[in-house]
């Protein structure tokens, strides 16, 4: 396959997913330098990308985008790229990418018998060693060059926002340095316990010297139910 002119990468969510989704998307960067490459998610995770130096636009699409959308989106997606990297395989990318038939694409495959096992069974037969990146970057070995490194992930955060968050950690009392804890989770099988942050939470405050900020949205409990 020749060195394609653009490239869009396809993971529309979530949160934790799209971080990790930077770091194939840096080896894309490294490999073709001079291709265009954009990147498409869900509108209200758009702002999580903003800014970031290996993308050169953010393809946003809704969440109640309908069929007939989506398959229109496939068409022109067929015209305007060369390769198509689809990290997410969902039923919503699926859609899309039959609709192109002309270029080539990349997709990532969810281990999904193995995840099955560890959820539901609690039998883990993922390797030692295993992570989301490296999943991730199986898919790419096609154009990969031979490359085995797994490049860390990566956020653009401006001195705008990096100032308004000292502002608000000073409004709520800390100014010294601390832990940054993100507890919640889109589905209820990653959520943690709350007695598990507790004895966390315990022992870190009794070894080190930092504060303890808890991030969460309003629709995540689990926040509310870790007293430190």
């Amino acid at each position: 396959m020749s060195d394609p002119g653009t490239i869009l990468v396809q993971r529309l969510s979530s949160i934790g997913d799209i971080v990790q989704a930077t770091s194939p998307l840096s080896t894309l960067r490294n490999r073709f330098p001079e291709s265009r490459i954009d990147f498409m998610t869900l509108s209200h995770f758009a702002p999580l990308l903003e800014n970031h130096p290996l993308i050169n636009r953010i393809v946003k699409i809704n969440k109640t985008e309908p069929v007939s959308t989506l398959r229109s989106m496939g068409n022109k997606i067929d015209v305007d790229y060369d390769l198509v990297v689809d990290l997410h395989n969902s039923l919503r990318t699926q859609i899309i990418r039959r609709r192109i038939v002309n270029k080539a694409t990349l997709v990532y495959k969810k281990p999904r018998w193995k995840r099955f096992k560890l959820i539901q069974l609690h039998i883990n037969d993922f390797e030692d060693g295993f992570n989301q990146r490296r999943l991730y970057h199986d898919c790419l070995k096609p154009v990969m060059n031979g490359q085995i490194d797994i490049p860390d992930t990566t956020l653009s955060i401006s001195e705008s926002e990096k100032n308004q968050v000292v502002k608000l950690l000073k409004q709520n009392g800390v100014d010294i340095d601390y832990i940054v804890v993100i507890p919640g989770a889109a589905w209820e099988t990653k959520v943690w316990s709350a007695d598990g942050y507790k004895t966390v939470f315990s022992t870190l405050l009794k070894e080190t010297n930092k504060s303890i900020v808890i991030i969460g949205s309003g629709k995540d409990s689990i926040c509310d139910k870790i007293e430190i």
